[in-house]
Formats: structure tokens, sequence, C-alpha cells
């Protein structure tokens, strides 16, 4: 007989230092690792912002929702150092009053799903969720996958054959408690808190743990971030408007989270790259909001390990704005309107001034800067249709990089004189009384139609 071959625990075997990068760049980390197969995973040290700290006694969150018995899907983020805390129930009213459902807690150290009535119960075996770490759970119930189903930080620890809750009533759900728990309030944290009217299934749970959401998810039914910092109000960032009410906190709870949470749309990986000794966390293009302390974190089945903190600075961009493009349009009234695009936004003082541009034989009287600060319209007097040549000096960008003085190249785009109201048969300019669109080389140089 064969014997088994366990691996060795991964290792994290060379780490980053910290990196120093200016925006608008590009930058990554890498790292190398032993002990493959490993699992990586890319996260801020200082996780997903805010959580509430929830310390026994009486405390909880109430929120006012009828969730689905069945396509259902409710994940969130917990630590505690409790084996038998409560952790989220369902619930007609509050604390179970009137019936409960769909409890989610903890029993010596594992996690225990009821989904009333016949054979819902359901415990993890094994586990350990009570070392006072960060761990992410989903409970997931639907009739077309044939059952319900427990993952816990994005792994399947239980599947059991209820496909639907017979609890039809519910009003409420309570965070931070179960009826059935040994220790019915939890004594923790809890973070980012999603419920879904669909089922999940594995590979998304564990595309989306890791990341906030932007709110507006199909199939999003209510999302908790946890991201506030005072009150007695749970904000649904859904749009759904189910906000929840803090029961006994008395004005306190609200802490910092290190929940693995915020890996951003910024970095092309990040979620994970399993079957490799390598790995990078790529920024496509680095923006303030990226600066941060990060880990990795590799894992495999013989155990899991965290590097040491990498820190990122994001230095001020120092790459001026430049002159994209242009065009004019010709109205039969004293001005006529032109129309520059820049590269990126302009600070909105320097880019408004009408004395940073300037056209030989013609006077720049009034700039409209476009709401996306990348483009401004000039009203000029004294153009014919013609050819002129615009400078342009004195504009920044929004990071104070000043603009080397330029000329547009070649002249502007001559276009037949317009009536208020018509619209250019070449489909290049439009002018629809107050509202004006300037289109060259097929995409808009200016609009505000």
């Amino acid at each position: 007989m064969a014997a088994n071959v366990v691996a060795d625990p991964a290792k994290i075997t060379s780490q980053p230092s910290d990196l120093s990068a200016e925006a608008g760049t590009a930058a990554s980390f890498s790292a190398e690792v032993s002990g493959s197969p490993n699992t990586y995973r890319w996260h801020r040290a200082n996780g997903g912002g805010g959580a509430l700290g929830f310390a026994g006694g009486n405390r909880y969150v109430s929120v006012p929702i009828d969730v689905p018995e069945t396509e259902y899907t409710v994940e969130f983020w917990f630590r505690t150092e409790d084996p038998n805390a409560g952790l989220f129930c369902v619930v007609d009213a509050n604390l179970g009053g009137g019936g409960h459902d769909r409890h989610l807690h903890l029993t010596g150290g594992n996690i225990r799903v009821r989904t009333w009535s016949g054979p819902g119960i359901e415990v993890s075996d094994g586990l350990n969720l009570a070392d006072g770490k960060w761990h992410h759970i989903a409970h997931v119930i639907s009739y077309d996958l044939g059952g319900q189903f427990v993952y816990v930080d994005g792994e399947l620890v239980i599947e059991g054959i209820k496909d639907m809750s017979d609890f039809d009533w519910q009003l409420h759900i309570n965070i931070g408690f179960s009826n059935d728990a040994a220790s019915q309030y939890l004594n923790g944290q809890i973070d980012e808190l999603r419920i879904w009217d669909y089922a999940l299934e594995q590979e998304e749970i564990q595309a989306r743990m890791n990341k906030p959401l932007n709110g507006d998810e199909d199939w999003l039914l209510a999302y908790y971030n946890f991201d506030q910092t005072e009150g007695d109000t749970l904000t649904d960032l859904s749009g759904n408007e189910y906000d929840g009410t803090l029961i006994n906190f008395a004005g306190s709870g609200w802490t910092s989270s290190t929940a693995r949470l915020g890996v951003e749309s910024a970095l092309t990986d990040g979620g994970g790259i399993t079957g490799a000794d390598s790995t990078e966390l790529k920024f496509v293009s680095l923006a303030k909001s990226d600066e941060d302390t990060y880990h990795l974190r590799v894992s495999n089945p013989a155990g899991d390990v965290a590097s040491n903190k990498v820190k990122l600075t994001v230095t001020a961009e120092t790459v001026p704005p430049t002159l994209l493009s242009h065009g004019a349009l010709v109205t039969e009234d004293e001005y006529t309107e032109v129309a520059v695009r820049f590269d990126e936004a302009l600070h909105p003082d320097t880019a408004g001034d009408a004395g940073n541009y300037s056209i030989a034989g013609a006077d720049v009287v009034d700039v409209i800067v476009q709401d996306s600060g990348d483009g401004v319209l000039l009203d000029v007097e004294g153009l014919d249709v013609g050819d002129y040549q615009l400078n342009v000096s004195g504009v920044t960008d929004l990071a104070g990089n000043k603009m080397a003085p330029s000329k547009t190249p070649g002249g502007f785009i001559s276009l037949q004189v317009l009536n208020i109201g018509d619209v250019d048969p070449t489909g290049v300019a439009h002018n629809f009384g107050d509202e004006i669109e300037v289109i060259a080389g097929g995409f808009d140089i200016w609009s505000n139609a």
C-alpha cells in the first residue's frame, strides 16, 4: 500500500520590501514560496476599513427584512475566541419572538447551521473557528443546486439536502445573535455582510470574498460594509434601504477591521493564484487610494502563513498634462466655440482662466470647464472659418504639474456656419442651443449635451 505524501507547510521564502511609486504608474510586489501546491492571497493589512465589535451581553443588530426561503446566500467575515458563539439568524420578531430560523453559530469551534424543518441541521467537523482570526462564512440554500451549503474561507465544509426553509414568516434578521448557540450573543467582531437573492456557487464566493462590493451587483438584496465610525444605524449600501439598528451598544462598538478585504479592481492579480511558486500583486495604474500596507498569505493542505507587512507609498504624480485634440464650431453669432481636450483632468482654477489660452488675431473671452475636468470650451471673438493656431500655457493638473507651453498641431477643424438648433450634416459637430457637442477623429472632444 502506498504511503500518503503530506506536503510541507507553505512558507514564504522571499518577500518584497517597502515600495514607493508614483501615482499613475504601474507597480507590483513579488514573492516566492515553498510547499506546493500553494494558494496566494494578497490583502490590505488594515482590512476593509471598519468592523462592529460585539461584547456579548445583550448586544446585537436588528434589520427589518424579508429574506428568501431558497435561492439565498448570506455571507460575512467574523472573528471570535468563543467556541460556542452566536453569529446570525432569521427571525419573526427580534431575538426569535414568533419564530426563528437559518441559524449560524459555533459549537466547539465548528460551525453549525439549522434550517427549519426536517433534515436542516448540519455541523462541520475538525474546525477551530474560535481562534481569534478572521474567517469568512457563506451559507447557501438552493432548490436548483439541491441543498444547503456552508463555505468557510471559500472552502466547502457542510453539504446537506435541505434545499428550502419552511419558515416563511420572517420579518427580521439578527446579526451577532443566535437562539441555538450556547453563547447566544457574539463576543467578537463582524465585517462585510451581504445577503443575496441568489444562490452563489463556490467560484463566485471565492471571487468576491476578499473584495468590497459596489452595491449595485445583480441579485444583491442587502449590503453592510461596517465602515461607519459612529451612530446606532447600520447602513444598507445596496440601495434597497434595509438599514439595521444597533441594540444596546450605547454608541460604542465601531472599530477598525483587519479582515482580509480591500483588494481593489485596480489589481490584475490578487484574488488568489493556485499551483505556482511565485506571485505578484499588480497595479495597472496607481492611485493615492492604493497607498496602504499589504500582507501576503499563502496556504496548502498542511497549513498557511502570512508574510510580514509590505508598505506601499504612492507619491504625487509628476507627469504634466498634454494637449490631445481640438475642434472649432463656428456659429452665426459673434462667438466661436473652440473645444480642447487634454490627456487628464486639469485643476479647475487654471483650466478656467481665459488668460492661459491665446489665438493670434482673436480674443478668448470665456472658458467653460467640462465636468470631467479634461476638456474646456473656449468662447472666442474674431474667428472666421479657416485655420488658426491655439497657444496654451499655465494650465496644471490636479497634482499641480504644469503643462509646458503648447500649440495645437496644424489648424482647427474648419466647420460650416451653423444656425442654433441645426445639426451639422457631416456629424462632426452639433449645436443645440445651449447644448454643444464637438466631435473629431470619431470621439467627443467636448460635450455638455
